[in-house]
């Protein structure tokens, strides 16, 4: 088990606005970042998604989104987002997450960028309720993920 430090919260706050900046010049609607490496980085948090989505979503422009099953919202106040300017939306069984996804995000964005880690399975789910072009985060947005 490996230990994994957090940084101060400003730290992640910046991040998260660095992020915004590169997506919007890039001319992206959002990021859809999942659980792993880069979702640490933006948010100093090491929950995982498993088969439930766990995911964070970067407009180019308003407030970040976290969408959580609600079992894991205790998990993430342990962690800096509390502190962060990130609205945390928990999830049921049963609930329609991919939709609430799809309307935070916009159901006909233009461009939607997706990091690494996000399954298949969510991958799919999502793609079917918000039509448009998905690219690959860690290529489109190199320059935050480097």
């Amino acid at each position: 088990m490996s230990l994994l430090t957090t940084f101060a919260p400003e730290v992640y706050a910046q991040r998260l606005k660095r992020a915004q900046e590169i997506t919007k010049a890039a001319g992206i609607d959002a990021v859809v970042v999942a659980t792993g490496e880069d979702f640490f980085y933006l948010v100093g948090s090491t929950l995982s998604s498993h088969e439930r989505l766990t995911a964070l979503i970067i407009p180019a422009e308003g407030t970040p989104q976290l969408f959580a099953p609600g079992t894991d919202i205790l998990d993430l106040n342990l962690s800096p987002v509390p502190q962060l300017d990130v609205q945390v939306h928990g999830w049921n069984d049963g609930d329609d997450i991919y939709g609430q996804v799809a309307d935070a995000i916009g159901r006909d964005a233009g461009k939607v960028a997706a990091t690494a880690a996000l399954t298949a399975d969510h991958l799919f789910q999502l793609q079917g309720v918000i039509s448009a072009e998905w690219v690959l985060a860690n290529t489109a947005l190199a320059e935050l993920f480097s």
